[in-house]
């Protein structure tokens, strides 16, 4: 698969983009419409959905078929949770076509848009739990050991993996 990898990107010019985007963006490139959604710092600083609209197509990041859960990286906030949520609102919604999906992180081609509700509802129990525990007043200490994820969370481990 690495192989692969060199031969696509032979002769291509990787760099850090120059175009900047608060939430979604829209680039007609003329032969491919490519439609940008930010995914959000809370998730993964920084990271994005790309939907190829001529293909159907999604590359982004958890889509991969191996166990994985959203992460909580430095500027992680209840928005960004929030955020998190809404995007996959929008990419389970049948109205938002995706005939193939590929994780940024894994080599498979997902088919299905079916693992993404885990996660969802895994955020949406996050969002809600903070929620709760910041109206308790609980302390940093009493919250991390209530969301160890060993602890609160198992339950969803084993729907992080596509048989």
């Amino acid at each position: 698969m690495q192989e692969v990898g060199k031969e696509i990107m032979k002769g291509f010019e990787v760099r850090n983009p120059d175009i900047l985007f608060c939430d979604r963006l829209n680039l007609d490139l003329g032969d491919v419409h490519l439609r940008l959604i930010y995914w959000g710092d809370a998730i993964y600083h920084s990271s994005i959905f790309v939907h190829i609209a001529e293909d159907n197509m999604l590359v982004g990041m958890g889509m991969g078929s191996g166990p994985w859960l959203p992460v909580l990286y430095g500027k992680a906030n209840l928005n960004g949770i929030r955020r998190g949520i809404s995007v996959l609102d929008e990419l389970c919604n049948d109205g938002f076509q995706i005939d193939l999906m590929i994780g940024v992180h894994s080599p498979d081609l997902i088919r299905t848009r079916q693992h993404l509700h885990p996660r969802k509802k895994y955020l949406e129990d996050l969002l809600n739990g903070l929620t709760e525990t910041k109206q308790q007043g609980l302390s940093l200490e009493q919250v991390k050991d209530e969301f160890s994820f060993n602890k609160r969370y198992a339950r969803f481990q084993k729907t992080f993996t596509l048989p």
